[in-house]
């Protein structure tokens, strides 16, 4: 039964492997190899440095978001375990085909750590998401109020043809497909219908705790600029050349949606689209982008690989007193 169970795990870590690997071949191809590998000697290391210690931060106000949703609910252990939980899910994040099977995954491995229920780690989950949903609007909120006044670029000169174009019309062939095969699995609705009514429960409870709610949002704030900054420092890592920040600014988060897209190691290859589609208006060659890219996914392999080897080392359970 569990090795009927670990084959199709296997399978959709080994399409978002291939999806990855094969987008980001092909964008490769496209920015010419040679340009792409001319761009990557210049790079500055100290700045790559600087984007691994920006995402390490953004991790980490992931990781305080969710000791405070656990000791809400009364299940907090040391903050060093929620530190290594936050790592594992973030590694499991990197493979697995989105959010909610990272989650799922991520309260599985710290319930069996901590003997705690898994029911109550998803309604945690739940509850962080929501939090770091209402720290999504506020971040929209500061880069709007950021760039609203510097000037855009002119979406005209957005390279929407090629790969760009090519990249939305198998993002939108996949999102199809994903919904088919969900349509066919009414175990998948009733997860969904499950994940609502714990999100409901829990914000019965959090909405009488408006400063957990408020502290638990600023860190998403925080953290989605530290992301932010990680492809920025990225970029800048690879740029021989003074860049239009101001023009930059509001791609940034754009960009970092994009590589939120599910069936991609760390938004490999939807990254790299997205950065040649929107910097190409900024003047910013397509290889520079691609590097900016391939810096940022660096940097954000470090971390999933640390949270991959505490997943590894697997150390035995704590057991509760």
């Amino acid at each position: 039964m569990q090795n009927r169970a670990r084959g199709p795990r296997v399978t959709r870590v080994a399409l978002t492997l291939g999806f990855s690997v094969f987008l980001l071949g092909v964008i490769a191809w496209k920015v010419e190899p040679l340009k792409l590998l001319a761009v990557l000697r210049g790079t500055h290391p100290v700045l790559v440095l600087v984007a691994v210690l920006s995402a390490g931060s953004g991790l980490t106000m992931v990781a305080i978001r969710w000791h405070l949703m656990l000791r809400f609910r009364r299940i907090a252990d040391h903050f060093s375990d929620s530190v290594r939980t936050a790592l594992i899910g973030y590694g499991l994040s990197m493979v697995l085909p989105g959010a909610v099977f990272a989650d799922v995954a991520k309260s599985y491995c710290h319930s069996r750590r901590h003997q705690r229920p898994v029911d109550e780690l998803l309604l945690v989950c739940g509850l962080d998401r929501f939090a770091g949903m209402i720290g999504l609007g506020g971040y929209g909120l500061v880069i709007a109020a950021v760039c609203v006044p510097v000037a855009v670029p002119d979406t005209g000169a957005i390279q929407w043809k090629g790969l760009p174009g090519f990249g939305w019309i198998l993002g939108l062939i996949l999102i199809v497909a994903a919904m088919g095969v969900a349509a066919r699995h009414p175990r998948v609705r009733r997860s969904l219908d499950r994940g609502r009514a714990l999100v409901r429960e829990g914000w019965d409870g959090l909405r009488t705790r408006p400063g957990l709610l408020l502290l638990s949002a600023l860190l998403s704030v925080v953290g989605n600029l530290f992301v932010a900054g990680t492809l920025a420092f990225g970029l800048a890592s690879v740029s021989s050349e003074a860049l239009p920040w101001g023009k930059i600014l509001w791609t940034l988060p754009v960009i970092g949606l994009a590589a939120a897209f599910p069936f991609t190691v760390a938004g490999a290859g939807a990254r790299e689209g997205a950065a040649i589609a929107l910097w190409s208006a900024c003047g910013i060659p397509a290889p520079v982008a691609v590097a900016a890219c391939l810096v940022t996914l660096t940097a954000n392999l470090f971390w999933a690989a640390l949270g991959g080897l505490l997943l590894t080392i697997s150390p035995p359970p704590v057991r509760q007193g």
